[in-house]
């Protein structure tokens, strides 16, 4: 469907989970000039164009460095994260990836926002979050 859209697929060799996935494609991007990313978890069921938009914006909006971070409901997960310039933090995805963000981005000299967005706050991890979702649509 990806190629369908004209958009270019980075195909993993094999599985080593997503903090390796995300870093290829930033790799991938910075090859092909980018000078932030949007890394964006791809199991979020009520994502919109416009709450992607926010994220950029909020990003776009700071000077310096930054980071902006998706909080995700439970877990203290991140289901989405901004970075310019795109190295300007190393991953941490899974559990407890907000406060690991935060934590590195205060360390670094990275400014770092929470962007809050019901559009995003909800990820496909475990059964309860089916029923989450039936309960938001």
């Amino acid at each position: 469907m990806a190629k369908a859209l004209r958009a270019e697929v980075l195909v993993e060799p094999s599985q080593e989970g997503q903090n390796v996935a995300a870093a290829r494609g930033i790799a991938r991007a910075v090859e092909g000039g980018a000078n932030a990313v949007l890394l964006l978890s791809s199991d979020l069921p009520l994502v919109t164009l416009d709450a992607v938009r926010e994220v950029i914006e909020a990003g776009s909006r700071i000077e310096g460095p930054a980071a902006v971070a998706v909080r995700a409901v439970g877990r203290g997960g991140t289901n989405a994260l901004y970075l310019r310039p795109p190295g300007a933090i190393t991953l941490h995805f899974g559990s407890d990836s907000l406060a690991k963000f935060r934590h590195e981005a205060e360390i670094n000299g990275v400014a770092f926002v929470v962007h809050d967005s019901d559009a995003m706050a909800l990820d496909l991890d475990e059964p309860s979050d089916l029923a989450r979702l039936r309960r938001a649509v």
